[in-house]
């Protein structure tokens, strides 16, 4: 999975308006993944599926988890959340 910052954020924006039923905005996604007190680490491809893991006191925490319509059931969910998960842990 290929690591994403904030340049990323109008890609993943438009993902999630494809993606999910109640989108965030782009200030909102802005406001939840680039927040300088608790940044998270961004991995995936916004045309397909992105995942977002912020790292909390108590462990880390997926923060977002969309997958385009048009791409899902192939498994990229999940191998996105266990490719992050399996991340985190090695850290």
């Amino acid at each position: 999975m290929e690591p994403l910052d904030g340049s990323n954020l109008a890609a993943i924006a438009a993902l999630c308006r494809r993606g999910l039923a109640d989108p965030p905005s782009e200030a909102e996604l802005g406001d939840a993944l680039l927040a300088p007190d608790q940044p998270a680490q961004l991995f995936g491809d916004p045309s397909s599926g992105v995942v977002a893991v912020a790292e909390c006191e108590d462990g880390p925490h997926l923060r977002l988890l969309v997958v385009d319509p048009d791409a899902r059931g192939q498994g990229r969910g999940h191998a996105a959340a266990c490719a992050q998960i399996n991340i985190e842990f090695q850290d």
